[in-house]
């Protein structure tokens, strides 16, 4: 952005013309808006100095401000390593739902339209014969309308509850020793796969087989999620895995189409498969030599009959 525009833009925050600026991290530390009341971290900062320089842009010349940070879960960890790093205090506390955010909505513009001044002088003709032609409850929808088509729509978000917030703990909580209420319980394990069908992979010990590579193969071979698949047994040429009995037919056929595994590998179902020898390939002899390549037949007789040429009509010496 050209300083130009950035001076406008800084502007039109002032004057009341734009309610919204969305800066960079650089951008933010020269930005002076003294009526700024809110400041929102549309992401975690990575260190504390960003922190402040975005959070002085409000609360400036003794007045009072808000900071907002939006957290999602897996970035708790980091968002509370930085605020306890600038030794600050925050209040946790979940997204709004649609029905607080309209509750909002209605507030904001019942006092919107409560602290509208009565009609002057000049408007007061205007006003009679609207009213003369408009029944007021319409021009109160007019109004609400109006009001509600500046304002973003709600979105449904999935509702964290707070006390999630505290259950677990991060890694510097953890570090620290510091305790921020009982831990959740662990949800139980669920029982053991029943019924499943039984497939058999042309891998095993001696191809070093692991599962945490195995099971994404596996999922990708044949149409499938880790949950449609049970118990991985790895044997010494071969492994052997379980799909449930519902997945088991669109698995069997998914496999068969050409492509569905990697070169190589065939899966099947158990029983099908035989173990395939998988031999090194011969390595080169360290003590090979070189052999020269043997003239062509061709140019030795041209050679050959080129020194006949040389050699004829010279007498030979007698011995």
């Amino acid at each position: 952005m050209a300083q130009s525009e950035r001076s406008n833009a800084l502007q039109a925050m002032r004057d009341g013309r734009a309610h919204v600026c969305v800066a960079t991290d650089v951008a933010a530390r020269g930005i002076d808006l003294p009526n700024l009341d809110l400041v929102i971290h549309a992401d975690v900062p990575s260190n504390p100095a960003t922190l402040l320089h975005r959070s002085g842009r409000t609360g400036r010349a003794g007045r009072k401000g808000v900071c907002v940070l939006i957290v999602p879960q897996h970035r708790r960890g980091a968002a509370q390593r930085v605020l306890a790093l600038a030794k600050l205090t925050a209040v946790e506390r979940t997204a709004p739902g649609i029905a607080e955010i309209e509750a909002r909505y209605r507030k904001d513009i019942t006092d919107a339209a409560l602290a509208t001044a009565e009609p002057d002088e000049a408007e007061a003709a205007f006003v009679a014969d609207l009213l003369a032609k408009v029944a007021p409850e319409r021009i109160a929808a007019a109004f609400l309308r109006l009001q509600l088509a500046s304002r973003p729509v709600p979105e449904d978000l999935t509702p964290l509850p707070a006390a999630e917030l505290h259950a677990k703990k991060s890694k510097y909580d953890k570090k620290n020793g510091q305790e921020r209420g009982p831990a959740a319980a662990r949800e139980p394990r669920g029982p053991d796969m029943e019924g499943g069908v039984w497939f058999t992979l042309s891998l095993g010990r001696k191809q070093r087989a692991d599962p945490k590579w195995l099971l994404p193969m596996i999922c990708k071979a044949g149409g499938v999620t880790k949950r449609d698949v049970g118990a991985i047994r790895i044997e010494d040429a071969q492994t052997r895995f379980e799909i449930a009995a519902d997945k088991a037919a669109a698995f069997a056929e998914q496999i068969n189409r050409p492509g569905s595994t990697e070169r190589g590998i065939i899966i099947a179902p158990a029983g099908q498969v035989r173990e395939r020898a998988w031999q090194a390939k011969p390595k080169a002899r360290k003590d090979a030599k070189t052999r020269k390549k043997p003239a062509h037949r061709g140019k030795a007789a041209a050679a050959d009959s080129g020194n006949a040429r040389k050699n004829k009509g010279k007498p030979k010496r007698p011995g």
